[in-house]
């Protein structure tokens, strides 16, 4: 998913010019390069030179004014004097000799800011001698730029390469992207195919990594070009390309010109180069859907001989049928025909029923589609037809929504009907019902009395009562309220079913029971429900089946509100499987799935997997060490946390370690004992922030402990903030560095507090005088800032973790509550008061609950500071800063992704110097992509700039920061990401 804010940037491209050895033979004369280029205000056009021979750089300002900087080493060659070796600045032309030395060496144009934009024109003139006095020859640059001849290429074009879009004073990311020029991709006596290709592949990663309009439009523009001028072999490489980056593709603004070059490809003689401009125009349907030229074209195609080209037609049609409703109703008639035509093969009718799937279609085109499907359901036989049909109708149906009933209706009619004797036809049937089951809020009570029908239709071959349970798992799993009832009468129809010899139909079964019990909970119920689990689970069953299973038994046990002993009961019948059962592993993973959920069965599960480790020590997996290092649990001594395997399963087991806030006394030895040999430097450096972080964790609460511990954290910090700089390693890394520093900052306020008060609690005897009270107290009001800190940390790490797991979210929350019960703490001492559903999370609940109430004894107690009342504040602080830290799942498994990028400029219709008065508004324009992988859309953005003038009149830069509010439960996001724009004030 990404969200865009549409704007125009400023461009700083960066050219490199290239020449290689000379052929041999060739005479030593003068050669010259030209280009012409602008560069707009105080941004630079750069260069990379490599030219081994001596050269003149000349630069001839047409339009504005241009001046150039050159170095022999800095590829960020600017006008600051360490970055430049020689320089030219004057108002007309500039010239520089270079000497000829290792290359590359690098060249800069830099466009003066009294112009909103210069034009300039670059000529290079290359001496293999080093003599420069030759005649003028600006005026002739056209002329003296070598071109290819007949013979072979004796010259080098300027060959450009796009490599970076930035703004002033605001350098995004470098494109490291090799989109070759004019030269490269359309000149094939000048480059080989194969360079040619290489230069394609490679464009697909980098749009995706670079969204931006004016990049994404270049590339886009030069691949019509190549296509339009390439092989076969090179269109086939462009289409591929351009289907990988299809969602970038609405950023061009270029359209009409690109379907242009495309389209003048369809009309070769050669099928497939027309079979490969519809492949891409398949993929362009995103930048002008409604283009009645493509409809045309993809309409005609339609009527193709060749196989290939009438695929790749029918392909082209379901993408523009998709985001045009027009084009959808327009081609339903031809389609119509060319179904119901006896000459049409059934191989090319099965393909043209799928442009129905994924049609935008009007409540119009919806009802012939299905009267269509009708009529070729009466007509037709040919299983490879139907089957298709009742995928592509289903699909229709789920995107429009209110076309469920009636399709619900096609399909248990078809099964009803003469097609239900045909099993390969009731199978696609079925299937395409249970798809529709999870959209029970529109099914009606009509319907299920069919889908009771329907069991005595299908009941007589395995297979298909297998496809007809699926149904009633996946209808009874999100029924409305008010089919309970009727689901509930059919699966009472359906007999005894947990019995059943058939293990997929009896699993089926407890599936459909459990779903319906997880509604409408039933203590009696769930108890006849204990027999038929705990006898399946005897059974060796193949690893699938297995797994649903166990799946439905934790659900099982955690749907319904019986009492705790009951639960224990059942799970100490089930926990009497002997280790050498087939479907050992699948057990394990079912206890963790409980002890997730359940609390009051950590300590029972804790001692069951000790009891198997001790047995049999093969058995400590990654799996089983979560249930021996269970949150909660004192390890004993005699609990050997320590994986004998590879290096992996040590890291993962340490990974459970921190989850489970066993940090020193299982993930520590653990992670010492990966050989890091072999690994890259960056893993090397997680290992050792994962050490650092691990022997961070201290049982006690005291100035030396804690010390000790702020000394661990912050080593991990510094070595993880070091690679979330990283631009390769930013996304993976800086959850993990920001979650360490908050970490950091709570304990530097529980070590100001301790500082604070163990002086008092060692040396001092009760009662206090007047003056050590008076100290402690403004002690304790210090550490207020240090408090605050961490809160804010906390608070602020939550609202920013947009793609965390809701159980993330809720740890930073508790871990915020946290801070501000200690904040509460402290101000009760002071007299300054101010007026889930893991396990993980309700221990961490509970143990701030206790927090809490013991904190309010504090605020109770009218006496002030006395040893006793500080003795208790002590005791309530070990309580919680002691307490084992769950790590949150995020830290390690960032299931979804966010990045955010932004830049800022002045309005590009602004040509002249800007001149403000309080009577005039100046537009600033504001570019930006939010790519994310995370499912729940962008509603909103709030964009914000803050201006600082410190003093009047003086240049000062506008700071602009972007926060977004999803489109699902409308909580609003924080981002680092920061633009500025430099902003000149001068005296009148």
């Amino acid at each position: 998913m990404v969200t865009r804010c549409w704007v125009i940037v400023s461009l700083l491209t960066l050219y490199r010019i290239t020449l290689t050895e000379k052929p041999p033979g060739k005479e030593e004369h003068p050669q010259f390069y030209a280009v012409e280029g602008q560069v707009a205000s105080a941004n630079f056009t750069r260069y990379e030179l490599m030219f081994p021979e001596p050269l003149r750089i000349v630069v001839q300002s047409l339009e504005g004014d241009a001046d150039i900087y050159f170095s022999y080493t800095n590829k960020k060659v600017s006008f600051e004097l360490d970055k430049h070796d020689a320089s030219s600045t004057t108002c007309g032309l500039d010239y520089i000799d270079v000497k000829s030395s290792p290359r590359p060496s690098y060249l800069g144009v830099y466009g003066h800011p009294s112009k909103n934009m210069s034009s300039y024109r670059l000529l290079i003139m290359v001496t293999p001698d080093g003599n420069f006095e030759n005649p003028e020859f600006i005026d002739r640059w056209s002329e003296l730029t070598e071109k290819p001849t007949d013979e072979g290429r004796h010259g080098h074009p300027v060959y450009i390469d796009i490599l970076s879009v930035a703004v002033y004073d605001c350098t995004m990311v470098m494109y490291d992207l090799v989109v070759a020029s004019n030269a490269n991709l359309s000149a094939h006596v000048l480059f080989p195919e194969s360079d040619q290709l290489a230069t394609v592949v490679s464009t697909a990663s980098l749009i995706q990594a670079n969204p931006f309009p004016m990049y994404v439009n270049t590339v886009i523009v030069r691949l019509a070009d190549a296509f339009k001028d390439g092989s076969n072999a090179l269109r086939m490489t462009i289409a591929r390309v351009l289907s990988e980056c299809r969602s970038h593709l609405s950023l061009v603004f270029s359209g009409s010109e690109i379907f242009k070059r495309f389209l003048s490809v369809s009309h070769s003689n050669d099928p497939v180069a027309r079979a490969m401009t519809l492949q891409v125009l398949a993929s362009l349907a995103p930048i002008s859907p409604e283009s009645k030229q493509v409809h045309h074209l993809i309409v005609e195609s339609m009527g193709a001989e060749n196989a290939g080209e009438f695929q790749a037609a029918c392909h082209a049609m379901s993408a523009f049928a998709h985001l045009s409703s027009d084009f959808s109703s327009t081609i339903i008639g031809q389609l119509s025909e060319m179904l119901l035509a006896e000459e049409t093969t059934y191989d090319r009718k099965a393909q043209i029923v799928k442009v129905f799937a994924n049609m935008k279609a009007t409540v119009a085109s919806v009802k012939e589609v299905f009267a269509l499907s009708n009529r070729l359901l009466e007509t037709t036989t040919f299983n490879e037809l139907i089957c298709p049909l009742l995928d592509s109708t289903t699909s229709l149906a789920e995107a429009t929504r209110y076309a469920i009933p009636e399709q619900l209706d096609l399909l248990m009619e078809v099964v009803l009907g003469c097609h239900g004797d045909n099993a390969p036809v009731c199978m696609s049937t079925l299937q395409n019902i249970a798809r529709l089951a999870k959209h029970s809020h529109v099914w009606r009570e009509d319907h299920l009395k069919k889908l009771y029908q329907l069991k005595t239709r299908v009941s007589r071959d395995p297979k298909t009562y297998l496809r007809y349970l699926d149904v009633l798992v996946g209808l009874t799993k999100r029924a409305r309220p008010g089919l309970i009832v009727g689901l509930h009468e059919t699966i009472n129809e359906l007999g005894n079913l947990g019995q059943n010899e058939c293990m997929q139909i009896r699993i089926r079964y407890l599936q459909i029971s459990c779903n319906i019990l997880c509604r409408v909970p039933n203590e009696r119920k769930w108890q006849l429900l204990c027999g038929p689990f705990l006898d399946t689970i005897e059974y060796e069953l193949p690893t699938k089946l297995a797994v649903v299973l166990y799946r439905t038994l934790a659900r099982f046990l955690c749907c319904s509100e019986v009492p705790r002993e009951q639960v224990m009961q059942v799970l100490s019948s089930i926990l009497k499987m002997p280790t050498s059962h087939g479907n050992i592993s699948q057990l394990i993973d079912f206890c963790c799935q409980i002890s997730c959920h359940l609390p009051f069965l950590v300590g029972r599960l804790h001692k069951w997997a000790k009891e198997v480790v001790e047995k049999e020590r093969r058995f400590f997996s990654p799996s089983l060490a979560f249930l021996l290092l269970a949150p909660s649990v004192q390890l004993t001594e005699d609990v050997n946390t320590f994986m004998e395997g590879s290096d992996l399963d040590r890291y993962v087991v340490a990974r459970v370690a921190f989850r489970n806030g066993h940090w020193r006394r299982a993930a520590l030895p653990n992670l010492k004992a990966i050989c890091t040999d072999r690994l890259s430097l960056e893993n090397c450096e997680w290992i050792l922030a994962l050490q650092e972080l691990a022997a961070s964790q201290t049982n006690e609460f005291s100035v030396s402990a804690l010390f000790e511990q702020n000394k661990h954290l912050y080593r991990a910090h510094s070595i993880l903030k070091s690679l979330a700089q990283s631009s390769q390693h930013e996304t993976a890394f800086s959850f993990s560095s920001d979650w360490v520093a908050c970490l950091l900052y709570s304990s530097d306020a529980a070590l100001q507090i301790a500082s604070a008060v163990s002086p008092t609690l060692s040396w001092c005897k009760h009662p206090l005088s007047a003056a050590v009270v008076l100290r402690v107290k403004r002690a304790l009001i210090a550490c207020d800032f240090g408090i605050t800190r961490a809160c804010q940390a906390w608070l602020r790490l939550a609202r920013s973790s947009f793609g965390a797991d809701e159980e993330s979210i809720e740890f930073l929350a508790l871990q915020h509550k946290q801070c501000a019960l200690v904040q509460y703490a402290v101000q009760c001492m002071t007299g300054r008061q101010a007026s889930d559903n893991s396990t993980h999370t309700q221990l961490l609940l509970e143990q701030l609950r206790s927090a809490s109430s013991q904190i309010a004894q504090l605020a109770k107690n009218d006496e002030g500071i006395t040893m006793q009342s500080l003795k208790h504040f002590i005791e309530t602080l070990q309580a919680l800063y002691t307490y084992p830290l769950y790590m949150p799942r995020f830290f390690f498994q960032q299931m979804y992704s966010t990045n955010i990028q932004m830049s800022v400029s002045i309005h590009s219709q602004i040509k002249d110097n800007i001149s403000v008065s309080t009577t005039e508004t100046i537009p600033i324009q504001v570019d930006g992509v939010i790519s994310t992988t995370h499912t729940v859309p962008v509603h909103s953005l709030i964009i914000t700039a803050s201006m600082h003038f410190p003093t009047m009149p003086a240049t000062c830069n506008m700071e602009f920061s972007v926060e977004f509010i999803d489109g699902e439960q409308g909580k609003r996001w924080v981002s680092d990401t920061t633009a500025c724009l430099k902003v000149d004030v001068k005296d009148a």
